[in-house]
C-alpha cells in the first residue's frame, strides 16, 4: 500500500462501475488502479444495510472515553467481527511507519476519510448531523490506535482459509499488480476438489 492519498483520492467511477458489476458476478480479479481498490472497499462497507455500529449503539459510541472499547465489544455479529477485521487490516497495512510516509494517511487521515463506513447519525438534520462528526471520527480513530485487534481475523489468515486463486488476486492487489489470466485461471483449476476415484478406473489427476 504505497500509494499518496490512499483512501482519500478518488478513482475512476466508470472503471469502478465497471468494476462492481464483475465483482458482482465472481470476477475477483482486482481493479489495476489501487485508487478505483479503495473506492471499492469504502462503497461495500457503505452498501452495508445496517452499520457496522447500529443506532442502538450511536450515542454510547460517540460519547465513550478515549480509553475505553466497551461499546466495540457490544457490536452483535457479524458486524463486530466485520469491523474488527477492518480495523486489523488498516493498521497492519496502512499504519505502519512505512506506510504512512509512502501514503501520507496518518491515523487522523484515515479516521478522517473513512468514519462514515463505520458509524453513522441516524438523525436526519443535517445540523445534528455535522455537530457530532468528529466525534464519529474520533471513535474509529481511537479503535485504529488502540483496539486490541489480536481476537479478529487478519488479511493473511482469510486469505490462507479461501481458495487458492483469491490467494493469487489479493496477493497480487497488495503489490499494486494486476495477476495474469493466465495465473488466476491456474490458481482456480488447483482449487477444484479431486473426486473420489471410481471402481476400475485411475484417480482423476489435478492439474
Amino acid at each position: 500500500p504505497t500509494a499518496d492519498g490512499i483512501f482519500r483520492i478518488s478513482g475512476s467511477l466508470p472503471r469502478i462501475e465497471a468494476t462492481k458489476k464483475r465483482l458482482n458476478k465472481g470476477d475477483f480479479v482486482p481493479p489495476a488502479d489501487v485508487h478505483d481498490s479503495s473506492a471499492l472497499f469504502k462503497f461495500f462497507l457503505r452498501s452495508i444495510p445496517e452499520s457496522l455500529v447500529p443506532t442502538a449503539y450511536y450515542n454510547e459510541a460517540i460519547m465513550e472515553p478515549p480509553t475505553s472499547h466497551e461499546v466495540f465489544a457490544k457490536l452483535p455479529e457479524p458486524g463486530r467481527t466485520v469491523a474488527g477485521f477492518v480495523v486489523r487490516y488498516l493498521r497492519e497495512y496502512y499504519l505502519t511507519p512505512e506506510s504512512i510516509e509512502a501514503t501520507q494517511m496518518t491515523a487522523e487521515n484515515i479516521a478522517t476519510v473513512l468514519f462514515p463506513c463505520f458509524i453513522k447519525n441516524p438523525s436526519n438534520d443535517l445540523q445534528e448531523v455535522m455537530k457530532h462528526m468528529d466525534q464519529e471520527k474520533n471513535w474509529l480513530k481511537k479503535c485504529l490506535t488502540t483496539l486490541d485487534i489480536k481476537p479478529f481475523p487478519s488479511l493473511t489468515e482469510c486469505i490462507a482459509a479461501s481458495a487458492p486463486a483469491q490467494v493469487a488476486v489479493l496477493d497480487a492487489s497488495l503489490k499494486g499488480k494486476r495477476p495474469s489470466t493466465e495465473t488466476v485461471a491456474s490458481q482456480r483449476a488447483k482449487a477444484l476438489p479431486t473426486p473420489p476415484p471410481q471402481s476400475g478406473l485411475p484417480p482423476h489427476p489435478q492439474s
